[in-house]
């Protein structure tokens, strides 16, 4: 027979022996397991930093890539006593181009900095510089990243190899451009330095080379002064200015590495250009900006410029210029609409569309579509055309191929609003804008329209005349009916039909399976386009079928964006996704006028759009019923 009143206490030395046992044993366990990780693992892959706690193991470390991370992973797991073997999956070293890397000596201190590859490039390069500089005092500001050029350790231990001849100087490397500055024991010893780096074998390039050294005495004369320490720049300013295919640029640089960065990023924004270096170093970056990545940033923005510049001063950036195309004014103004990288605030950004010399727009109109052509100036003009689209029935297929541009006439927007406002009351036509002129052409309805809008034509007093061509069907007077038969009495008309409300229980639970359908899924666009993804029509077929089972329901198909991008941009993109989604139940048997489409841009966030997944749930279409 059980009685655990007699025997449960026995469990009670029984757990005091285990916890002890673990509390014992545990340190010596972790201690063998991290002799083992770093005699087979991290022997191999020395960027490992194993935390160990009990059996299980956790890989800490910059890994050099998402594979190396999962060998890592992989390797501890065979490993004898490990449990269970994770890591961070953001610890993965980042992309930069261009790789940089630098070393400077002075006062028996020699500065490594600039980025090393995280797969033992590092070790190897202090060991380097502990072989070539011996009994210096080495400091690493290295940084892990990818993207290193082949030969990138054979190329560093050449620099490092000329920088021991120095008394004082720094050895910068741009990919595989290598710079060297400093001064020289003697004018010998700066002569034979400046020959061995214009010797190097490739893939080593010569950059700049400024080797300093003592005039020889004719008599005893004072230890040679230290170089001196760098100019202080305030405002610190550095400009890249472009002007066709050259670009300049000018004002400051914190350090040799960094100039080369910046002139790198240069000559990767300028294509096939010319770059004018004109930079000098002076110290002064102020606290809180990256000056590369500020530098990177800028001269990306003007490379999609025509002619401009993009000027720092301190943290702030104004950019100003012409866009080399509709596609790249979109993305310098996107850029420069939200947060900035490398510390930097928006000072000024001035971009103007590309310049067209033969300025012409058009809409068309037949029975089926509708289709606009050429080039619009600004962003309220495209309002303006978007918002002419409701003069027209629903069921005209939409097509627009237009894109901004500078270079319209005086009167521009006025004379398009005008063009598709009497459009609108065509049967089949065009409007369009060129020469300076605003042509209006097709078939009206009727006599009676056609001479009106000859007549809003003629009294138009603007910059840009208008000219009609118009024509309308001819009406035949009717044939002579026969006689009519005897008059039969009406029967009496029957009293109208009685619409019902619909009940409130109905009502909700129409509401109800509309919320369903929309939670079913995504409705998604093409990215900045209005054009939705074929993977988006089961919703939309889903909300189809909602409205059909609920004639009563009317509906408002609401358009909202993240903020990049300005203001008007993101109404009119809105307002073209909802009309599309309208044009898309529509055409799935929805009747027009139980529908309307609203664009709201960014103005009713429902998350921060400072976090990535915050602007994802604010680019959304919401479904509202209407009483």
């Amino acid at each position: 027979m059980c009685q655990p009143r007699r025997w449960w206490w026995g469990l009670l030395p029984l757990a005091a022996l285990w916890f002890a046992a673990t509390a014992l044993l545990a340190p010596e366990i972790e201690s063998e397991l991290t002799h083992r990780l770093t005699t087979t693992v991290a022997k191999d892959m020395p960027w490992i930093k194993p935390a160990i706690e009990g059996r299980d193991v956790f890989i800490e470390g910059t890994a050099p890539s998402a594979a190396s991370q999962g060998r890592a992973l992989a390797a501890a797991l065979q490993v004898p006593g490990v449990r269970l073997a994770t890591a961070n999956p953001s610890e993965i070293a980042p992309v930069t181009k261009p790789f940089t890397w630098g070393a400077t000596i002075d006062a028996g201190k020699v500065t490594l900095s600039g980025f090393v590859e995280a797969d033992g490039m590092r070790e190897k390069l202090l060991a380097e510089a502990h072989k070539r500089l011996p009994g210096l005092n080495l400091v690493d500001d290295m940084k892990d990243a990818r993207g290193a050029p082949p030969e990138a350790l054979a190329m560093s231990a050449s620099a490092l190899s000329q920088l021991a001849r120095l008394k004082s100087g720094s050895v910068a490397l741009s990919d595989n451009i290598l710079s060297i500055r400093g001064t020289a024991a003697d004018q010998a010893t700066a002569a034979a330095v400046t020959a061995a780096v214009k010797q190097l074998p490739p893939p080593l390039q010569i950059g700049a080379v400024d080797i300093a050294a003592p005039a020889p005495p004719s008599a005893p004369v004072a230890a040679a002064p230290k170089a001196p320490a760098l100019p202080v720049e305030r405002p610190y300013v550095w400009q890249a200015s472009r002007d066709g295919d050259v670009m300049t640029l000018t004002g400051s640089a914190p350090a040799e590495v960094a100039r080369l960065q910046s002139l790198a990023g240069a000559r990767a924004a300028a294509l096939n250009g010319r770059v004018v270096d004109q930079l000098k170093l002076a110290s002064g970056v102020p606290t809180g900006v990256d000056f590369g990545a500020a530098t990177t940033f800028a001269t990306i923005q003007l490379g999609q410029l025509r002619n401009g510049l993009a000027r720092i001063t301190d943290n702030a950036l104004v950019i100003e210029g012409e866009a080399v195309s509709a596609a790249a004014y979109r993305a310098v103004t996107a850029a420069t609409a939200g947060s900035l990288p490398g510390g930097l605030k928006l000072e000024r950004a001035a971009i103007t569309p590309p310049l067209v010399q033969n300025y012409v727009w058009k809409a068309v109109r037949t029975l089926k579509a509708l289709r606009f052509d050429g080039h619009y100036p600004d962003d309220d003009v495209r309002r303006t055309m978007i918002s002419a689209l409701q003069r027209f029935p629903n069921s005209l297929a939409l097509d627009d191929t237009t894109s901004i541009a500078g270079g319209a006439p005086a009167g521009f927007g006025a004379a398009l609003a005008l063009g598709l406002e009497q459009l609108s009351r065509l049967e089949q036509g065009e409007a369009s804008i060129a020469g300076g002129r605003l042509t209006i052409s097709g078939v009206a309805p009727s006599e009676r329209i056609a001479n009106e809008i000859k007549d809003v034509a003629a009294k138009l007093d603007g910059p840009i005349p208008v000219q009609t061509t118009l024509t309308f069907p001819v009406s035949v007077a009717p044939p002579v009916a026969p006689a009519a038969p005897p008059a039969v009495a009406a029967p009496a008309p029957t009293p109208p039909a009685v619409i019902a409300k619909p009940a409130p229980e109905v009502v909700a639970a129409c509401t109800a399976d509309l919320a369903a359908s929309v939670k079913s899924g995504k409705i998604l666009f093409e990215s900045s386009r209005a054009v939705v993804l074929p993977s988006s029509q089961p919703v939309i077929n889903q909300i189809a079928d909602v409205m059909k089972r609920c004639p009563a329901m009317r509906i408002e198909v609401a358009g909202h964006t993240d903020s990049s991008g300005t203001a008007g941009f993101n109404e009119t993109l809105s307002q073209d996704r909802a009309d599309a989604i309208v044009e898309l139940l529509a055409k799935a048997g929805i009747a027009a006028p139980r529908m309307k489409a609203n664009g709201y841009g960014s103005s009713q966030p429902v998350a921060d759009n400072a976090d990535p997944a915050g602007r994802t749930k604010n680019r959304r279409i919401e479904f509202n019923v209407v009483e």
